[in-house]
């Protein structure tokens, strides 16, 4: 991906062989045309979004999607990926932590994670777990 900034055009690329797998770097091309890669330039007013600046910070990129505050976007096949990685059922607690929802959260975001978990789980009472949000049947299914 490309954009412009201040001191050239800034693209972020793959260092190493597997693109997809590697952690990336941000290349800037000077005014005589050679590269040079500096961190500096990943926070230096650049057009990245934040998925890119994760992309080309030095930690892992995880594929995870974040909103503008970092914080994970909510939505049904988020949610559900969630609870199907942890055999589809998941304390309800676990789930609010994971999604950064707490009593100081925006009411806009709390519905939103609400009505995702209305349309997937189903509540069950787990004499050990405490409250569990159980994935319905035909969200069970990720193939």
């Amino acid at each position: 991906q490309s954009s412009s900034g201040v001191a050239g055009t800034y693209r972020v690329v793959g260092v190493g062989g597997d693109t997809a797998n590697a952690t990336a770097a941000v290349t800037s091309t000077t005014a005589d045309g050679g590269n040079s890669t500096m961190a500096s330039d990943i926070n230096a007013g650049t057009d990245l979004t934040p998925i890119d600046k994760m992309k080309a910070s030095s930690k892992k990129y995880t594929g995870k999607e974040l909103d503008d505050n970092g914080d994970r976007l909510i939505t049904l096949e988020a949610v559900r990926k969630e609870i199907w990685l942890r055999n589809g059922a998941i304390a309800t607690k676990n789930l609010m932590k994971i999604f950064s929802i707490s009593k100081k959260t925006v009411q806009e975001r709390k519905d939103k994670f609400q009505a995702a978990i209305k349309e997937l789980c189903t509540f069950k009472k787990d004499p050990v777990e405490g409250n569990m949000l159980v994935l319905k049947q035909h969200y069970a299914n990720m193939g």
